[in-house]
């Protein structure tokens, strides 16, 4: 490949096409899965130095399949398909040959001006060597606006779908290749205790158009990870990736709030973290029972102060309960710490102000 360069601001010349990257995807037989995958693979194609797609043996007849790994220069590599989803992200990463290893879904795309910028990072990094995995946010584009963590997004997946906006989280999806493992069966996540050094933040969006396969494809698909989840719960009762993933889905797919809560609760007496005392705060107020959804948001901010989210949350509740002061108290925290949703966040101030 020619070496591209670009300059950075200090005029120095960064080599951005010698950086090695093996983009490596897991992904089953199925019609709507390889239909996405063009999407990704056409933005990805020229950017990495490699692709491998790891798929199950009923691809190895099928025409599309064949299409795409020639147009692409994709490494298919098919095998039994188990419900251990870690166990297949790992077989894919061992056979990378690339410095650094990216990890994407079908229906996930980093756009190729995106590339770039990820590039430039990781050439920047080798000169420093300061990380050894990076988070990306993962833009998963739905109208979900009752989930805590969605926000309104302008870009060209809203302008160009139904979706006015996402659920933005960040997500490990690329680091060295250096014997790094997936965990969990469902919901697989990078194992962060065998990395050597730090993470790294790269604000490159991981778009994800899962939501654009039609609701009920979703559904499905949460539906057949929740009995996954079950049995791995049951295999480790104490497993609180799990048992929080379960009550997510009972909340979030299922709308079983009771049921949410119980699994939820189970997960937080195993680690008391962040993300599950905002979970429960944010299912008590589906409740109706904003006393403990205030108790629970309270919780989150004595782990995390900054948390714009909380805030945001804590001064709608208030305002709900006609407490306009510390509704406005609230609310203008979580303007002052660049809160998503900042328009909703203006309208309800200044109405506060005209009660006031």
């Amino acid at each position: 490949m020619e070496i591209e360069h670009d300059v950075d601001e200090e005029g120095e010349i960064i080599k951005i096409d010698n950086i090695k990257i093996s983009l490596c995807m897991i992904v089953k037989h199925d019609a709507a899965e390889w239909m996405y995958i063009e999407n990704c693979l056409s933005n990805a194609y020229g950017e990495v130095s490699e692709i491998i797609v790891v798929t199950d043996k009923s691809a190895e007849t099928s025409t599309k399949v064949h299409e795409i790994a020639k147009k692409f220069k994709v490494n298919v590599m098919s095998k039994d398909w188990t419900d251990d989803f870690s166990e297949l992200r790992n077989f894919s990463i061992k056979h990378a040959t690339g410095e650094w290893i990216l990890v994407l879904d079908a229906d996930e795309i980093i756009t190729k001006a995106d590339f770039t910028t990820v590039k430039k990072t990781l050439e920047t990094n080798k000169k420093l060597n300061a990380y050894e995995a990076f988070e990306l946010p993962q833009v998963t584009y739905n109208n979900n606006t009752w989930d805590y963590k969605w926000q309104s997004v302008d870009n060209f997946f809203t302008q160009n779908s139904v979706f006015k906006g996402a659920i933005v989280v960040p997500i490990i999806r690329l680091f060295r290749n250096n014997g790094q493992k997936f965990i969990s069966k469902v919901h697989e996540v990078l194992d962060e205790k065998k990395l050597k050094g730090k993470i790294g933040r790269i604000s490159v969006a991981i778009h994800h158009l899962k939501y654009m396969k039609g609701i009920e494809n979703v559904n499905e698909s949460e539906l057949r990870y929740l009995e996954l989840l079950k049995k791995e719960s049951e295999e480790n009762p104490k497993n609180v990736k799990a048992l929080f993933d379960i009550g997510l889905t009972y909340r979030n797919i299922l709308k079983d709030n009771k049921k949410a809560l119980e699994y939820l609760e189970k997960a937080l007496e195993q680690e008391q973290a962040t993300e599950i005392l905002m979970s429960i705060g944010a299912t008590y107020s589906d409740l109706g029972n904003l006393e403990k959804a205030i108790e629970f948001y309270n919780k989150a901010l004595k782990k995390d102060q900054e948390n714009s989210i909380a805030y945001t949350n804590l001064g709608f509740i208030y305002y709900r309960l006609e407490n306009y002061k510390q509704a406005l108290h609230n609310l203008e925290k979580a303007l002052q710490l660049q809160a998503p949703n900042k328009d909703f966040i203006k309208k309800l101030i200044l109405d506060i102000e005209e009660k006031l």
